[in-house]
């Protein structure tokens, strides 16, 4: 098999970043000299792991390595803003669901409060505002039966279709 030299110096760089083996173990230092290739977890990991890719790229002789550089760096720079913009949104979802939780408790506070009554159905509603219609009607009664029309207030406002007090139309 033969090979033209530009794909044979391609070929054995693949082949060296491809014999990197990544460890097991997240607890390796943050230093580039002693950086081995792992997957980046934060800012620093990825200024490591862009730095190590550069010094494999250095090593590979025989080729240009200008515009592998820049586009390394140009990776290294977008990995680098990911993780910050990662925090960021790992912090605000942290804040918002404290803030949810917080509201939430407050609505189960507002349903307790109506469950100590019990269960409201729908004809205890109608029963509650009758019983509202009836003691605003006495009230009424009351102002308007005082014989005394100075003594009289104003009357209550009803509604012209249906005589409620709760509107008016």
């Amino acid at each position: 098999m033969r090979y033209k030299k530009g794909v044979f110096r391609k070929i054995i760089f693949l082949q060296n970043l491809l014999c990197v083996r990544t460890p097991s173990n997240r607890s390796i230092s943050a230093d580039p000299d002693i950086w081995q290739s792992q997957t980046p977890h934060n800012p620093t990991e990825a200024l490591s792991q862009s730095t190590l890719v550069k010094s494999r790229i250095a090593q590979n002789q025989g080729s240009s390595p200008t515009p592998i550089f820049e586009t390394v760096a140009a990776l290294a720079k977008g990995t680098e803003l990911l993780a910050h913009a990662n925090t960021l949104l790992t912090a605000e979802v942290y804040n918002l669901r404290k803030a949810n939780e917080a509201l939430s408790k407050r609505w189960r506070a507002r349903k307790a409060l109506i469950r100590k009554g019990g269960a409201l159905s729908i004809e205890d509603g109608y029963s509650i505002l009758e019983q509202e219609n009836v003691e605003d009607q006495i009230q009424h009664d009351e102002y308007t039966n005082d014989g005394s029309s100075a003594k009289r207030q104003a009357t209550i406002r009803r509604c012209s279709k249906c005589n409620s007090t709760l509107h008016n139309a």
